[in-house]
């Protein structure tokens, strides 16, 4: 369900990750997850603002969703059958700033984001000692469209 204003949206339920929001697509079946790439489609709250600019739109997201929608980790399976990211009953935090320029006048379109995500995971049975675990990631993106079918 997506509820839309002028500038603001708030979706609930499963849609793509804020964070790592490129995927090549000569990789695209597995979106090149264990190879760097940290986004997935999971359920999740999502609020976004999206101020035109003079020369494009910039964008803030913001989104709470379920840890361990790619790697559906449980450390402790032998004693528990609930998921880590769902035993620590909190959800994994998700932000991205970014701005894209359309195409104007024969110039090109391109676009560059900064994101991170802070999750937590917990085990019901100690692991190496620990039963509380914690990721966190930050990064950047960018894309520069210059033909309809070529972008970097």
């Amino acid at each position: 369900m997506k509820l839309a204003w002028d500038r603001l949206s708030l979706l609930l339920g499963q849609t793509w990750d804020v964070i790592s929001p490129l995927y090549a697509t000569v990789n695209n079946d597995t979106l090149m997850w264990n190879a760097g790439n940290l986004g997935d489609r999971r359920p999740q709250v999502r609020v976004s603002f999206e101020p035109k600019a003079c020369n494009g739109t910039f964008s803030l997201a913001g989104a709470l969703g379920l840890t361990g929608a790619v790697d559906e980790k449980n450390l402790d399976a032998a004693t528990d059958t609930t998921r880590d990211g769902e035993a620590s009953g909190l959800p994994n935090v998700q932000f991205r700033l970014g701005f894209t320029r359309p195409f104007q006048r024969g110039k090109s379109r391109w676009g560059v984001g900064g994101w991170g995500h802070h999750a937590w995971e917990k085990t019901a049975t100690p692991v190496a000692g620990e039963d509380e675990f914690t990721s966190r990631s930050a990064g950047i993106d960018a894309q520069l469209v210059l033909k309809e079918r070529v972008t970097l």
